[in-house]
């Protein structure tokens, strides 16, 4: 992934989060709908298939509407899934920091529209990724070895997930070191969606993003 620091932080944990906990194979299915992956900077679709749906007219009202298509396939009994494409092309999403910002505001409300849900996923998110770094150095300050060894055997693991992810996707294998602020900044972009959404402050290309 080209760009700025802060772009290569954020923008590798799209295909990170359909490794890690996404079944791909599984998710190309027709059944259950409700997993699905897609990729709108780059479609490939049956026309027949596309016409069936009734096309991106189908999902005009969609926030993340490439999901949603690839929903629409499913639930019509058609197939829809993701392919590693890093050795035949490119794409940098966002030109400069603020706009990922205004990128994933816009839809990161969209991937879990339930605060409740939010709050889970963040928490699980906090524990598996952002407190064993701290553990680690909070057991390397007070000399404690217990506390460093499960700290950074849990840093580690993430770690290793990236650098997998990465060397599977073209990704930059040494950025993968700063995987808990990655997940860190996801989470700071999520709770400004949902801020900007309920203060009716989200915009997306001049036009406004509402519930």
């Amino acid at each position: 992934v080209d760009g700025a620091p802060r772009e290569r932080v954020v923008q590798p944990l799209l295909q990170w989060l359909w490794l890690t906990f996404l079944p791909l194979r599984l998710a190309e299915r027709p059944k259950p709908v409700s997993m699905a992956a897609a990729n709108g900077q780059l479609l490939a679709v049956d026309a027949v298939a596309y016409r069936t749906v009734g096309g991106h007219e189908a999902v005009r009202s969609q926030v993340i509407e490439d999901v949603e298509l690839a929903k629409a396939f499913k639930s019509a009994g058609f197939r829809a899934g993701v392919a590693e494409g890093s050795e035949i092309l490119t794409c940098r999403m966002y030109e400069n920091w603020s706009e990922l910002q205004a990128g994933y505001s816009k839809s990161l409300w969209a991937a879990l529209p339930s605060p409740t849900a939010a709050r889970v996923v963040g928490a699980v998110l906090t524990l598996a990724y952002i407190v064993p770094p701290v553990a680690l150095i909070v057991g390397l300050v007070q000399r404690s070895r217990s506390v460093s060894l499960i700290g950074g055997f849990g840093y580690a693991s993430a770690v290793v997930g990236r650098i997998l992810s990465a060397r599977t996707t073209g990704g930059s294998v040494p950025d993968s070191a700063a995987h808990p602020l990655s997940i860190l900044a996801l989470m700071c972009l999520g709770a400004r969606s949902r801020r900007q959404l309920r203060r009716g402050e989200l915009r997306w290309k001049g036009r406004p993003v509402t519930k």
